[in-house]
Parts: structure tokens; sequence; C-alpha cells
């Protein structure tokens, strides 16, 4: 059974996600609605997080505070602003899906459960994938290639969670990158050396791959 946290911080009048809550709690899902951020204090995992946020995304790095806490649970954002360059930072600043108001129920539904199956149902790896994952962070712990620090952080991140998109945002900062002050394109650089330096060493069917639009995923040919 899937569950669901339905996360209102900015204390609106009136939860925006009552009835997409309600269709969702219909076809199965477990759904937890609450105006605090306690249930991501408490450790509480769920397989996704509708997060509604009011007009003040410039004020960035709060919401950044908050998608880290959620990590690495998949957020579907829910925005007042109608602002699509609000959503392009949304985007970067980590969230997996942005929907900008007015919202339609229907869209609500059918985007959480289209993230449920591509960011949580994925297929388990095959034993061999899940063996050279394991080797390839010893190799990287070991400090092999002549990795850089952003390098090393960035390819942890991706092999740690196999199968799973993440946005440029996403990797600035679940590496700490943003913390440290650095800029989106320290990802892209870092992917573009990592793919040379693989390439290099013989690895071929694995690697990073690049989903025009959404981010980066360490990808497993069949």
């Amino acid at each position: 059974m899937p569950s669901c946290l339905v996360l209102d911080p900015v204390r609106s009048a009136e939860l925006p996600l009552v009835e997409p809550a309600a269709r969702l709690s219909q076809l199965g899902w477990r759904v937890v609605a609450s105006h605090s951020l306690q249930a991501l204090s408490a450790g509480l995992q769920f397989d996704l997080v509708l997060l509604h946020v009011g007009t003040e995304l410039a004020a960035g790095q709060r919401w950044m505070d908050v998608l880290r806490r959620c990590a690495p649970m998949p957020v579907l954002m829910l925005m007042d602003s109608a602002d699509r360059f609000d959503k392009v930072l949304a985007l970067e600043l980590g969230a997996d899906a942005v929907l900008l108001a007015p919202f339609e129920d229907d869209e609500v539904v059918a985007r959480a459960q289209a993230l449920a199956r591509r960011l949580v149902g994925e297929p388990a790896m095959p034993a061999e994938a899940s063996l050279l994952r394991a080797w390839l962070k010893s190799a990287v712990d070991a400090g092999v290639w002549g990795l850089s620090a952003s390098e090393r952080l960035v390819l942890r991140a991706l092999l740690d969670q196999p199968g799973r998109v993440m946005s440029r945002g996403e990797l600035m900062a679940r590496t700490g990158l943003s913390a440290a002050g650095r800029h989106l394109n320290v990802v892209d650089l870092s992917v573009s050396r990592l793919r040379a330096k693989l390439q290099g060493s013989g690895i071929h069917g694995q690697g990073i791959r690049t989903l025009r639009g959404q981010g980066y995923v360490w990808a497993v040919e069949p």
C-alpha cells in the first residue's frame, strides 16, 4: 500500500489538497495530512510527499531546507505562484515535479501516481548490477581514478539511488555542495568528467544517463 504525506507548512487557510488526498485514499493509499514538519523531524518515511508552498519561493533557501528534510522521498510541489520562473527554480531546488496554481484535482492525483510508479516502483536490479555498484563505491572510497571531491559526492549520490532520476538541485542538496556555496554547473561538470573516467576504465552497461528536463540517473542497461 503506497503512502503519502500531504504537507502544508505555510498554513494556508484551507489545505488545497483535501480532494486529491481523499481520492488517493480511495485508491488504496495511506494518506497523512499535516501543517507542520513534525512528521519529517520524526524520521517517518512516505512513498510520496505532496508539498504545498505559498508565493514566497524567492526565499529559496527555506524551501531547499524543507526539500532536503524530505529526501530521499519524492516530492510533488504545488505552488500558489503562476510564474513559470518559480517552477523552474523549484525544480532546481530539488522538487521532483511542480504544479502551478490553479490546481486541478485530477492532475494532482495523476502526477502523484506517475511519480510513485517512476520513483518508488522501480524493478529490482540484477545481482550483478548490485555487485558492480558495490565495487564502484569501494573504488570511490579508495580514491581511484583521481576523482575530485565534487565528483566523488555526485557519483556516490547516484550510486546510492540507482534508477532514481535526480535534478541538479536535488544532487546539490544531497551532496552538500549547495551548503558549500557551489554553483549548479558543478553537477554538470562533475557528470561530464565522471563519464569520461568511467568509460576509460572499461565500465559498460551501467552509467550515468541524462533525462532531458529532469536530471541525471544511474541506469542499468537491459
